[in-house]
C-alpha cells in the first residue's frame, strides 16, 4: 500500500531530477562570449546560433552592455504521416548583461553578427583631464 511517506524517497529522486533538466536547460541558453580590452575599445564576440539579426537586441545603459535574441521554433505541424524521433534543438530567449569597467562612447558602438556569432566594438569614452582649480 502506498503512504505518503513511502513516496518520500521518490519524490525527492523526482524533484532531484527535474532540478538537474532545469538546470540543463538554462545551460543551452547560456551566451558563451570571449570579452577583451584593449586601450580604446571593450571588444565581445557572442556566440548566437541559430538567430536572424532582427531577433537581436542591444542596449547600453551607462556601464551596461545588454545582449539579448530569440530563437524561434522553426518547427511544423506534423501530418499524419511524419513521425518525430527526437528534437534537440533548443528555442527560447538569450539574455546577458556586462557590466564594463569604464565609461564607453554609446554613439560609437560597432555590431556586426555574421555566421552565428555577434561581434562588438565598445569604445572606451575619452578620459576627462583631471584640472587643479586655484581658489582666488
Amino acid at each position: 500500500m502506498l503512504t505518503a511517506k513511502s513516496m518520500i524517497p521518490f519524490s525527492r529522486d523526482f524533484m532531484r531530477r527535474m532540478e538537474r533538466a532545469w538546470e540543463d536547460s538554462i545551460e543551452d541558453f547560456e551566451l558563451e562570449t570571449d570579452f577583451e580590452e584593449t586601450p580604446t575599445h571593450y571588444n565581445l564576440k557572442i556566440d548566437m546560433p541559430g538567430l536572424r539579426k532582427d531577433d537581436i537586441g542591444i542596449e547600453l545603459y551607462g556601464n551596461k552592455l545588454i545582449v539579448s535574441g530569440e530563437r524561434k521554433s522553426q518547427r511544423k505541424e506534423e501530418d499524419k504521416d511524419t513521425k518525430t524521433h527526437f528534437c534537440e534543438v533548443s528555442y527560447g530567449s538569450y539574455y546577458r548583461s556586462f557590466e564594463l569597467p569604464t565609461p564607453v562612447n554609446v554613439e560609437k558602438v560597432d555590431a556586426k553578427y555574421e555566421n552565428g556569432v555577434l561581434s562588438l566594438a565598445v569604445p572606451k569614452a575619452a578620459k576627462s583631464g583631471a584640472k587643479l582649480i586655484a581658489v582666488r
